[in-house]
């Protein structure tokens, strides 16, 4: 682990005690813009991880490294690919708008907010927050995501 503390600390050596690192040897601390779901107004309960904000998911991944994925926090390098990304969920999953928001909130992560896993091909990554990083600060600006 690193010399900062990460935020959900305890889940993260859990993990790690099967074998598996986590958060991921190529997750590193960068600077980058950012793109993250969020209701209107973003709150601090906006960017908790799949793991705290629903704990089924955790329960149902199916190995070490999809857990480890529970606990990052879901970014996207542009807002075309949040937004694509999005419909994608809420065409199997009606309520997204009630569970993981209206709006695509952009901002810069730091160095200090954590570390970055390598973006997929849609542009996908998790942030594995540090204690004390305040990214509801880090997120000022929002779009409301379009409809269907």
């Amino acid at each position: 682990m690193k010399a900062n503390s990460f935020e959900y600390l305890n889940e993260l050596e859990a993990i790690c005690s099967s074998g598996t690192t986590c958060p991921p040897p190529t997750a590193k601390e960068t600077s980058v813009q950012a793109f993250h779901w969020t209701k209107t107004p973003a709150t601090a309960a906006c960017f908790l991880p799949v793991g705290k904000r629903h704990p089924p998911r955790l329960h149902r991944a199916k190995d070490a490294d999809e857990r480890c994925d529970c606990w990052g926090i879901s970014m996207h390098m542009d807002l075309r690919s949040s937004i694509a990304a999005f419909h994608a969920i809420e065409r199997s999953f009606p309520n997204a708008r009630k569970t993981l928001g209206n709006s695509v909130a952009s901002g810069q992560i730091l160095p200090s907010h954590g570390v970055c896993t390598v973006p997929d091909r849609y542009k996908h990554f998790n942030l594995h927050p540090y204690t004390n990083a305040n990214l509801c600060t880090a997120f000022g600006s929002s779009t409301a995501i379009p409809p269907l």
